[in-house]
């Protein structure tokens, strides 16, 4: 997915209402004029996590996030998990990968209730 898609599927997959007024390069705008960009704001990332129980794992060398599928098409789904290597204690770039395996959880989500 690009990123319109993940930002667009995960907003659904919370039910944020966002305005007409959309840029992808800074995130969606909500009705209420707030910036919602779970890319690159921990705090709207962490939402999305609380929000759709999804977990995340920190690994030495990876980081893993699991998130509900029940009800999911398998060929939607692919595997219930996401994953993506992480090198070194780069922990600004950790966060990143943190915050893009959240989305592109919710992202599945939204796609499959939106």
């Amino acid at each position: 997915m690009n990123r319109t898609e993940l930002l667009t599927f995960s907003a659904n997959a919370i039910g944020l209402e966002f305005a007409n007024q959309i840029d992808y390069t800074e995130g969606l705008y909500l009705k209420n004029g707030k910036l919602w960009n779970p890319l690159d704001n921990g705090s709207d990332s962490f939402g999305l996590m609380i929000r759709l129980k999804i977990s995340v794992v920190q690994h030495a060398e990876c980081v893993t996030v699991e998130y509900p599928t029940t009800g999911m098409p398998v060929e939607l789904i692919g595997e219930p998990g996401l994953s993506e290597s992480v090198s070194g204690e780069d922990v600004a770039y950790r966060g990143w990968v943190t915050r893009k395996l959240i989305v592109r959880a919710a992202a599945n989500i939204g796609k499959f209730n939106g």
